[in-house]
């Protein structure tokens, strides 16, 4: 909120449009309410925080990825903060890539390599209907699929709802440099070594 008040400006324009009444929103009515932005904005600080720092997977059957043999019982770690998430992705041949992986190629949406280092909401908003679009690109933070993490869809409601609700309330004044670093820490999530904000009551 404070790195970035353009995007924290253009949140609250969008939430006042959203919730125009001076008493504020119900939580029924932040959950129900249709806010591209919001969610974009939520998806973005997820992609840009590195709320996970990766994840492990147990491979069950002799595999391959990218050509390297994987033994069965082999522990698969995967980064979420590496090429291809925050910093250009590492270029790999077509031809080693599994065949579903090339059937499912496109399924998940891109973004410009030198972009990924930016914090920009605008990249999960489809720039033909306007809409948030989840799939805009690469984020496996909660995992995917049945192996995702179970927690994910209330982790998200109390994100729209505590982002809503503060954005209406404060803005997020900017603090001295030395305060507002991203360090994290990694204990069972990624953790701010230091979390200030200069708040200003609306």
């Amino acid at each position: 909120m404070t790195k970035y008040p353009a995007c924290q400006h253009k949140l609250r324009v969008a939430l006042l449009a959203a919730f125009p009444s001076s008493q504020g929103p119900s939580c029924d009515e932040i959950t129900q309410a249709r806010i591209p932005y919001l969610d974009a904005f939520i998806e973005e600080c997820v992609r840009v925080s590195l709320i996970a720092v990766g994840a492990t997977r147990t491979a069950v059957v002799d595999t391959q990825i990218l050509s390297h043999f994987i033994p069965r019982g082999t522990e698969v770690y995967f980064t979420f903060g590496g090429a291809g998430y925050l910093k250009p992705p590492l270029p790999v041949s077509e031809e080693k890539r599994s065949s579903s992986s090339q059937k499912n190629n496109g399924r998940t949406g891109s973004w410009p390599p030198n972009t990924l280092g930016v914090f920009d909401p605008e990249r999960w908003i489809s720039e033909d209907t306007g809409d948030f679009n989840p799939q805009a690109g690469p984020l496996h933070i909660f995992g995917l699929g049945i192996r995702g993490c179970w927690g994910k869809k209330l982790a998200y409601l109390e994100m729209r709802i505590m982002v809503a609700l503060l954005v209406l309330a404060f803005s997020f004044e900017g603090i001295p440099e030395e305060l507002a670093g991203f360090e994290g820490q990694v204990k069972l999530t990624h953790e701010p070594r230091s979390c200030y904000v200069r708040l200003r009551e609306l």
